[in-house]
């Protein structure tokens, strides 16, 4: 029990407690000292706060921007390759359209030039 009076026991060394009354300088000094500590503390986790806060921000802003990148040149490549696409179709259809007809014109003018021929 006077041990306890007397300081705290650290693995058997004792540390004394210090007692002071409020009107003295120690006292005093010592109150300062704590609330510069209490500022310098706040001021040092609001700055790692600020520190992680952007971070975070920054990190969920370039994801948006790369999805949104992502989807815009996604979407500006798939109307590239459908007009693309579209252009080889018509095309090819165009081709085939003509051979087509052409077939059908020589085939009409080769029964029509036959058919002077017999009359």
């Amino acid at each position: 029990m006077e041990m306890a009076q007397q300081g705290i026991d650290i693995k058997g060394v004792v540390i004394p407690y210090i007692y002071y009354p409020e009107d003295t300088p120690l006292y005093l000094h010592t109150r300062q000292t704590d609330r510069q500590t209490d500022r310098q503390t706040d001021r040092q986790t609001d700055r790692q706060t600020d520190r992680q806060t952007d971070r975070q921000t920054d990190r969920q802003t370039d994801r948006q921007t790369d999805r949104q990148t992502d989807r815009q040149t996604d979407r500006q490549t798939d109307r590239k390759t459908d007009r693309q696409t579209d252009r080889q179709t018509d095309r090819q259809t165009d081709r085939q359209t003509d051979r087509q007809t052409d077939t059908h014109a020589r085939t009409h003018t080769h029964a029509l030039t036959h058919a002077r021929t017999h009359l």
